[in-house]
C-alpha cells in the first residue's frame, strides 16, 4: 500500500515536471512579457531622491572663538550643547518652508494658495530627524523628494538658514545678557549714588544746625562770662584762674555731671564753642566724619572703574557671531550633499518581474497541460 502511495507521488511529480516542460515556451513568454512590464513599470513610476545630513557637535578648537565669552558667563551654551541648539532651529517648521521656498524645492507658480499649502506640508512631511544614544549631540536630518537636485538644495539651504537664524538669536541673547549685566550695574550705581548724596545732605543737615546750637551755647557762655570749662580739682580747691573749680565735695560733684549735658554745653566756655564753630564754617567737606561713608564711596568707584562689560562688549562686535556666513556652529558639509535615488530600485523590479514571470508561466503551462490531459482522458 505504501509502495503504491509513492509511486503514485513519483508520478504525479514526473507529470508536473513535464508540463512545466512542455510548456516551457509559454514560461518564457511569460517571463518575458513580465520583464517589460516589469521595466515599463521602472521607466514609469516617478523617482524619489533622498538626502541625508550629518549633525555633530563644533569642535573645541572652534568652539575657541566664543571662549571669552563664555568665560565672561554670557554665553549661554557650552561646545557639547551647541549642536543641539543648531537642530532646535533646524526642525523649526517655519525654517524648513522658507528654505524649501529659498531652494525652489516648492515652487508657487502655477498653483493655487490651497495647492502650495498642500505641496509645502507633502514636502515638509518627508522631512525626518534622528539621534541615537550612542552618538549624543549628533541628528541626521533625511528628506526624500522627487527631484534629484531641489532635494539636495533644500538641505543645503536649511542648513545655512538653521545657522543663519541661530547665530542671531545667540548675538541677540549675549548682547541681552551684556545689557542686562551693564543696567544691573547702572541700578547699583545710582543706588549707591543716591546714598551717598543722602548721607552727604544729612551730613550737612547736622553741620547747620550744630552751628545754631553751638552759638546759642557761645551766647549762653558769654552771659556767664564763662571762657573755659569748668574743671573738677581736688578737696579744698574753690577757683583757680579764669575757670570756675568745684571742690571735691561729692555731691557737689555729682550734682555737676548730671547737670553737664547738652543743654548744659555752656559750661565748656565760649571759647572753645566759638572755635569749634569756627571748625565747622570752614570745614568744606564732611566726607571724613560721615560713618559708612567710604565703603559706599570704594564701592561706587568699583563699579564706575569696571572694564569687565565694555571688554565683552567689544568681544562680541569682534566675535563672528556678527558673520554667520562665515560660522558654522555645528559641523556639517554642505558641500558633500548629495541625492541618491531609493525608488524605484531596479534590482528590486528586476528579480520582482523574473519571480513574476516564473510564477505566472509555470502557472499557465500548468494549467494548460492539465487541460490537455483531461482531453485525452
Amino acid at each position: 500500500m505504501e509502495q503504491r502511495i509513492d509511486g503514485d507521488r513519483e508520478l504525479e511529480l514526473l507529470d508536473i515536471i513535464d508540463m512545466l516542460w512542455s510548456g516551457k515556451l509559454i514560461i518564457v513568454l511569460v517571463l518575458v512579457a513580465a520583464v517589460i512590464a516589469g521595466a515599463g513599470a521602472y521607466l514609469v513610476l516617478p523617482r524619489t531622491y533622498e538626502v541625508t545630513a550629518k549633525i555633530s557637535p563644533m569642535r573645541q578648537a572652534d568652539f575657541a572663538n566664543f571662549l571669552s565669552l563664555a568665560n565672561a558667563e554670557v554665553f549661554p551654551y557650552k561646545a557639547e550643547d551647541l549642536s543641539s541648539g543648531f537642530a532646535d532651529y533646524l526642525t523649526d517648521g517655519s525654517l524648513l518652508a522658507k528654505a524649501a521656498e529659498k531652494s525652489g524645492a516648492i515652487k508657487h507658480d502655477g498653483l493655487s494658495d490651497a495647492q502650495y499649502r498642500a505641496a509645502l506640508a507633502s514636502m515638509l512631511s518627508s522631512v525626518s530627524f534622528s539621534s541615537t544614544a550612542d552618538a549624543p549631540g549628533v541628528t541626521h536630518m533625511r528628506v526624500r523628494g522627487d527631484d534629484e537636485l531641489a532635494v539636495a538644495v533644500f538641505v543645503r539651504q536649511a542648513l545655512e538658514e538653521a545657522n543663519a537664524a541661530f547665530a542671531a538669536a545667540l548675538n541677540f541673547e549675549v548682547g541681552r545678557r551684556i545689557a542686562a549685566d551693564r543696567d544691573a550695574k547702572s541700578i547699583e550705581l545710582a543706588r549707591l549714588q543716591g546714598e551717598i548724596k543722602a548721607l552727604r545732605e544729612e551730613a550737612e543737615v547736622y553741620k547747620s544746625d550744630r552751628i545754631e546750637w553751638l552759638i546759642e551755647q557761645a551766647k549762653i557762655a558769654r552771659s556767664f562770662d564763662l571762657d573755659g570749662p569748668i574743671e573738677l580739682k581736688a578737696p579744698g580747691s574753690v577757683r583757680g584762674g579764669d575757670n570756675i573749680i568745684l571742690s571735691g565735695d561729692p555731691s557737689q560733684i555729682s550734682a555737676f555731671r548730671s547737670s553737664n549735658n547738652d543743654s548744659n554745653f555752656f559750661r565748656r566756655g565760649y571759647l572753645a564753642i566759638e572755635e569749634e564753630i569756627k571748625l565747622l564754617k570752614e570745614r568744606n567737606s564732611l566726607d571724613p566724619f560721615i560713618e559708612g561713608l567710604r565703603n559706599l564711596q570704594k564701592a561706587a568707584n568699583e563699579i564706575q572703574n569696571d572694564e569687565k562689560t565694555a571688554s565683552v562688549e567689544r568681544l562680541l562686535q569682534g566675535s563672528r557671531l556678527n558673520d554667520p556666513t562665515n560660522l558654522k556652529l555645528a559641523q556639517y558639509d554642505t558641500q558633500g550633499i548629495l541625492a541618491k535615488k531609493v525608488a524605484p530600485r531596479l534590482k528590486v523590479f528586476a528579480l520582482g518581474s523574473v519571480l513574476l514571470g516564473l510564477v505566472l508561466g509555470s502557472i499557465i503551462a500548468l494549467l494548460r497541460g492539465a487541460y490537455a490531459r483531461r482531453r485525452r482522458i
